[in-house]
């Protein structure tokens, strides 16, 4: 499996994972979550995806179709309390739920992405 930086044409499927999740938490929390929405528009996704501060990661079967997403934020705690001035790079993620944690193991994405110049 192959991880590289999601690109526009990547956003139906994106959206199709992104349905996925959002369905979850509107079965376990439908007083907070309305089913048949998802987090992002794909209009939010063009944006996330020009933005070089928020770096999102796909996984990809070896038709190039993906299969795991990672959102990513690059970070630097400046004038914090308590955290260094260290650049950090945040991350959620997803994997579609037909696939197990060994077939898309989000750590890779995650060392991945912490050693991604971008």
């Amino acid at each position: 499996m192959k991880v590289r930086r999601a690109e526009e044409r990547d956003i139906p499927r994106i959206g199709e994972l992104l349905l996925q999740v959002a369905a979850v938490h509107a079965k376990g929390r439908p007083d907070l979550f309305r089913a048949g929405q998802r987090k992002y528009t794909d209009e939010e996704l063009k944006a996330i995806l020009r933005d070089p501060m928020r770096p999102v990661f796909v996984a990809v079967n070896e038709d190039d179709l993906p299969l795991g997403y990672a959102f990513c934020a690059d970070a630097t705690h400046h004038d914090d309390n308590m955290l260094t001035p260290v650049r950090t790079l945040c991350q959620t993620g997803i994997i579609r739920t037909r696939f197990s944690a060994a077939d898309f193991r989000l750590n890779r994405v995650i060392r991945l992405a912490n050693t991604v110049k971008y």
